[in-house]
């Protein structure tokens, strides 16, 4: 296996460069005042410029970028070059005027002045199959910025774009920039050229340089004051998360905390003082992502630790100005992270089987600077005392009492819960079973069964009550909630389950648990498990060798490979033992 590195905040933010992005039509050079070419070519559209011996620099653009390289800056000129998706010019043509336009620039000096020239030859428009699409490089998109900084090491939160039309502007504030930092240029514009803007960005930089001196000297032993948590999707991956949050709670007290969950999850954390806040957003689109950093970006938070690996929550933080960001550099999103996290890989480059609860743990680990740098032999290996937690509020205990009276359930009833259901349906165990398991559990042991599901659920829950020769109580035509379940499973004996989300819960509640095992490896998602709640697992292929993973074989690892016998046999053992307690 390979090892856990810790976060790399403190080097690698010292090597961070301050950038200026440029466009170059009407920024740079003559574009759209340029007579067409002789000959025309029929399919030609003004400001198609693709031919090195047209190129004429804009006045003062080059003392712009001569003026911007002796203060420090990266140049980087990024620009739509929609001609090459109208047919009117090739990639290569671009890069030959590109290199044209930096040969202008650069005269007299030794090396280039510009640093870099990215190019988006794609437009949704255009005659040429292979590029007639939308691309997220092409501007008011971040993508050349966000590719470039990640190529460059560059830091946005220092950085400026120049450019003469909204949509550079729009591709600056996409990719994080600042407001302020992002200068139209043009005849009704406040800077009328790329040099007026160029002595805007040295004026207002010189301004800066004590601020930031001390900024850096001393970014590295400050401690996150405002943090926000961006927390996984499920249910059970939440959960999961608990004992990072403890951890983090413990090692930064004095810091206000923010966790933000998808619509629904909030229901898992409520009860709990694990946060101090929690922020209910969806960011799916575009559109969506920029409205939840908008919000966020209110609450001013200085640090932001993603337990997710999606591309879409660590650009939330990104535009939300979060100036550290902490996360696994997985999904293509190390251009948004300042504190690079590496998610271990087998010797055959394949991902090492973590267990959830110790991936979130360590990230935490890297957030308060207690990394270690190897991915012990154990799993879990979690210290003593670390486990799962969850709480109630008086709302949720109400609604779980309405439900049970509801139901018939008295004080005294011994509860087992059942949840058949599960985001992939071949993670179920067949609902006949589950039926015959319900039955086994009333005759022999004299439970009250629960069948919990979600709504989409609805239909499985009641075919399998259909099945039943006892009655049974379908927690979803009780108006059951995230809520309420929590309040109602801690009340139970016994949870027998497939691998999803509820199974966790009861595990917080310390709860005995019986959870089967298909096409997904029950080692990414190993618990701890509290004093005295048993837990066993049962798996449909028991011989799995340990360098195989369950998931790449779903043939062989079939749930209905566990025998009704198994299962009742783990759940007299769990029974038994809760009895001798």
């Amino acid at each position: 296996m390979t090892g856990f590195p810790a976060g790399c905040s403190g080097v690698y933010a010292l090597f961070m460069h301050r950038a200026v992005f440029l466009d170059r039509d009407d920024t740079l050079i003559a574009n759209s005042s340029l007579a067409a070419p002789d000959p025309m070519p029929s399919n030609y559209r003004a400001g198609d410029l693709t031919d090195p011996g047209r190129v004429k620099l804009l006045p003062g653009a080059r003392d712009a970028c001569l003026l911007l390289k002796e203060a420090g800056f990266k140049l980087i000129v990024v620009t739509n070059q929609g001609a090459v998706a109208r047919g009117t010019g090739t990639e290569a043509d671009v890069k030959a005027t590109n290199s044209r336009v930096n040969e202008l620039i650069s005269a007299g000096h030794d090396e280039p002045v510009i640093d870099g020239f990215y190019f988006c030859p794609y437009h949704p428009m255009g005659s040429i199959a292979k590029y007639t699409k939308e691309h997220p490089w092409r501007k008011p998109g971040p993508g050349m910025i966000l590719q470039a900084s990640e190529d460059h090491n560059l830091d946005l939160g220092q950085s400026w774009m120049i450019g003469d039309a909204e949509r550079d502007v729009q591709a600056g504030l996409a990719a994080g920039l600042a407001q302020s930092c992002c200068l139209r240029i043009g005849s009704d514009q406040p800077h009328r050229s790329a040099l007026e803007a160029a002595r805007h960005i040295i004026e207002t930089d010189q301004l800066c340089d004590v601020s930031r001196a001390v900024t850096m000297a001393a970014s590295d032993a400050v401690q996150p004051t405002r943090l926000l948590v961006v927390m996984p999707s499920w249910i059970g991956d939440v959960v999961m998360a608990t004992p990072a949050l403890r951890l983090i709670r413990e090692r930064l007290p004095a810091a206000y905390i923010g966790a933000l969950v998808r619509p629904g999850v909030e229901q898992v954390l409520a009860g709990t003082d694990l946060v101090d806040e929690l922020h209910v957003q969806r960011a799916k689109g575009v559109m969506g992502t920029k409205l939840t950093a908008s919000i966020i970006r209110k609450m001013r938070y200085d640090t932001a630790l993603l337990l997710t690996n999606s591309f879409s929550t660590a650009l939330v933080a990104r535009l939300a100005f979060i100036k550290r960001r902490i996360g696994y550099n997985r999904d293509g999103r190390g251009v948004l992270l300042t504190d690079k996290l590496v998610a271990p890989r087998l010797g055959n480059g394949s991902w090492a089987i973590v267990p959830a609860v110790r991936y979130y743990w360590d990230a935490a680990l890297a957030l308060v600077g207690e990394a270690g740098d190897t991915l012990p032999a154990d799993p879990l290996a979690l210290p003593e005392q670390v486990h799962m937690e969850l709480g109630t509020t008086a709302e949720e205990e109400h609604l779980a009492e309405r439900i049970l009276h509801e139901a018939r359930i008295k004080p005294g009833d011994r509860l087992t819960i059942i949840n058949p259901g599960g985001n992939n349906a071949a993670k179920r165990w067949p609902g006949d079973r589950y039926a015959a398991l319900a039955d086994y559990l009333a005759d022999k042991h004299g439970m009250k069964v629960l069948i919990n599901g979600s709504p989409n659920e609805a239909d499985l829950v009641q075919q399998i009550a259909l099945h039943c020769q006892h009655d049974v109580v379908q927690l979803c035509e009780h108006g059951n909630t995230i809520g309420s379940l929590k309040a109602i499973v801690r009340r139970c004996q016994l949870m027998v389950t497939n691998d999803t989300g509820p199974r966790h819960i009861a595990a917080a509640f310390g709860v005995p648990v019986v959870s089967l095992f298909g096409p997904t490896d029950h080692r990414w998602t190993l618990i701890p498990k509290r004093d005295g709640a048993l837990e066993i697992i049962l798996l449909a292929n028991e011989g799995l060798g340990m360098m195989e993973s369950a998931n790449d074989d779903p043939v062989g690892n079939r749930i209905e490979l566990i025998e009704a016998c198994r299962v009742i046999e783990a759940v007299d053992q769990c029974l038994e033992a809760g009895e001798g307690v």
